[in-house]
C-alpha cells in the first residue's frame, strides 16, 4: 500500500494505528499468503544468501519483518533493482532448490526441501493457479511476489510515495 515517502519505519504502535485508520489503499493486491512469503524468502535465504538472511538483498528481505514495515521513496530505485537481481538468480536455480516451511511431527514449525515427489506436487498446484505461465525454474514459482512487489514499487516510485507493507 501506498505511504508517506519517508519516516515511516520509525513510527510508534500508536502511529501505526492513526495511520492505518485513515488508510485507503488498505485493499491493495497482497504479496501473498504467510507459507507463499515465506517459502520466497526462505529459498532467497538459503539458495542466494548462505542463509544470512538479508545479506545480499536487504531491502527486498524487509518483506520478512513480522511488524509493519516498507520502504521509502528513496529506497524504490534500489529495492526494484534487487528485485531484477533476484529474478535473474532465481531462474538459474530448478524448483528443487525450493524451501518450504511445514511442520514437524511435534507440530513445530521447521524449514526444509520437499523431496522429488513433494516438488512434482508443487508444479502440478502451481500448474493448475497459473496454466499460461511457465515454470522452469525458481524466479518462474516465485514470479507472483516478485511481480506484485516490483508493480507496488514502480507504482509508489511514481506518486512520490512509499511503499508499506500491511
Amino acid at each position: 500500500m501506498l505511504g508517506p515517502p519517508s519516516g515511516f519505519l520509525d513510527w510508534t504502535p500508536e502511529q501505526w494505528g492513526e495511520f492505518y485508520g485513515g488508510a485507503a489503499d488498505l485493499d491493495g493486491e497482497k504479496l501473498g499468503g504467510y507459507g507463499a512469503v515465506n517459502s520466497t524468502v526462505q529459498s532467497i535465504c538459503f539458495n542466494l544468501e548462505a542463509g544470512e538472511l538479508g545479506s545480499r538483498y536487504p531491502l527486498f528481505m524487509r518483506i520478512a519483518q513480522i511488524e509493519s514495515s516498507g520502504w521509502y521513496h528513496a529506497e524504490l530505485d534500489s529495492l526494484l533493482a534487487e528485485i531484477q537481481n533476484l529474478r535473474a538468480a532465481l531462474a538459474l536455480l530448478p524448483l528443487d532448490r525450493v524451501v518450504l516451511l511445514g511442520q514437524d511431527e511435534n507440530g513445530e514449525s521447521v524449514i526444509y526441501r520437499p523431496g522429488p515427489e513433494e516438488v512434482a506436487s508443487l508444479s502440478q498446484e502451481f500448474q493448475r493457479a497459473y496454466p499460461h505461465h511457465p515454470l522452469q525454474n525458481l524466479a518462474d514459482f516465485n514470479h507472483y511476489l516478485l511481480e506484485t512487489l516490483e508493480c507496488q514499487a514502480t507504482r509508489a516510485r511514481a506518486q512520490g510515495a512509499g511503499l508499506l507493507l500491511a
